[in-house]
């Protein structure tokens, strides 16, 4: 599953596409950002922002124009219910990035993909 959306760095208009995928694996659902953006390998923090809601820090992994979170730090069930999403990480050699995305449907299109992440 997969949803379009808009980044942009801090302060400035978010108007580069940016995807969000919600993938499912052995029973194992995992949340990505991918961006045309550079990103160094390794672990990040995220702050998460929920429609008005404080933004939250969450771990995640980062490398090749993607943004990973696993299973056990993945925002998935808390997306569930918002209308909107903030994601605020930073790529390789520049400022902090915003990725803005709609979340409106998520929850219908949810509903048909977690019979097919069942455990097998």
């Amino acid at each position: 599953m997969k949803g379009s959306g808009k980044e942009g760095q801090e302060g400035q208009l978010r108007s580069t596409g940016v995807m969000l995928w919600l993938t499912c694996d052995a029973g194992q659902r995992t949340l990505s950002l991918m961006t045309d953006q550079r990103m160094e390998q390794g672990l990040t923090q995220v702050r998460v922002k929920l429609d008005s809601s404080p933004p939250v820090t969450m771990s995640a992994f980062r490398g090749s124009g993607t943004v990973l979170f696993d299973q056990s730090s993945s925002p998935i069930d808390s997306l569930m219910g918002h209308g909107h999403v903030l994601f605020e990480y930073a790529p390789e050699q520049a400022s902090k990035t915003i990725a803005e995305f709609d979340l409106r449907g998520l929850d219908t299109m949810r509903r048909k993909l977690d019979p097919l992440c069942a455990s097998p």
